[in-house]
């Protein structure tokens, strides 16, 4: 019989007067003690994480696509342009995005969410730099997952 009680985050034995110790219950306890500070010493914990730049093409639309299915984009234009908000946060499921551009004008994007891949789509001017994806601009993002 293993003990009679579990631990609430990774499930370690706790036991009480009346359990018997089991050579497993401590072989397991420590493989997941073992599992959950290799996490933590990847600096990652449960969380995927992924970064990377891409310099922009001018086109309508832009994809991103990372090795596992994102939660969260995180966008930043490595140039600030003053005629608009240089920035995107995009959550997992989110279909819409607006910026903010010159003389208080909003821009609206239709966002993809499919697998691994973001896309955003905006129906402006493609040389417009409030698509965040302006010809020879770089970007930097990041994914969360």
């Amino acid at each position: 019989m293993a003990s009679s009680g579990k631990t609430g985050t990774i499930g370690l034995n706790q036991w009480v007067a009346t359990d018997p110790f089991q050579m497993s219950d401590f072989n397991a306890d420590n493989a997941a003690v073992d599992s959950a500070v290799a996490a933590l010493q990847n600096g990652k914990g449960n969380c995927n994480i992924e970064y990377g730049s891409y310099t922009g093409d001018g086109a309508y639309s832009k994809t991103l696509t990372a090795s596992f299915q994102p939660k969260v984009l995180l966008l930043t234009r490595q140039n600030a342009h003053a005629s608009c908000y240089n920035q995107m946060l995009l959550l997992y499921g989110q279909s819409t995005y607006s910026t903010m551009g010159n003389s208080s004008s909003y821009y609206s994007s239709s966002v993809t969410w499919e697998g691994n891949s973001v896309t955003w789509v905006t129906k402006v001017n493609a040389s417009d730099p409030c698509v965040l994806n302006e010809a020879d601009d770089v970007y930097y993002y990041v994914f969360l997952g």
